[in-house]
C-alpha cells in the first residue's frame, strides 16, 4: 500500500512562481529553463532534507553555486555565467 505524498513547500512555490511568469507572458523558452533550473535546485534541497523556503540558508546556496560552477555539460564545457545565475 503506497502512501500519497503532497508536494513540498519548495515545489509548491516553484509551481506558483512558474504560473506567475506564464501569466506575465514570459516566453516558453524562459519557462522551460526556469522550470528545469528550479526543479534541479528543489531536488538537491530535498536530498538534504530541506523542504521549506525557511530552511534555505546562505551556506546551502553557496554550496549549490559551487556545484553549478564545477558542473560540466555533455560537451565538457562549463555552464555559462547566465546559466549559473
Amino acid at each position: 500500500m503506497s502512501e500519497e505524498t503532497s508536494p513540498s513547500e519548495l515545489v509548491q512555490l516553484t509551481q506558483q512562481h512558474l504560473a506567475a511568469l506564464a501569466s506575465a507572458a514570459y516566453s516558453p523558452h524562459t519557462l522551460r529553463s526556469r522550470r528545469s533550473n528550479l526543479n534541479h535546485f528543489c531536488a538537491g534541497c530535498e536530498e538534504r532534507g530541506v523542504v521549506s523556503a525557511g530552511e534555505i540558508s546562505l551556506p546551502l546556496l553557496e554550496r549549490y553555486r559551487t556545484t553549478l560552477f564545477h558542473h560540466r555539460q555533455k560537451n565538457g564545457q562549463p555552464l555559462g555565467w547566465g546559466a549559473q545565475a
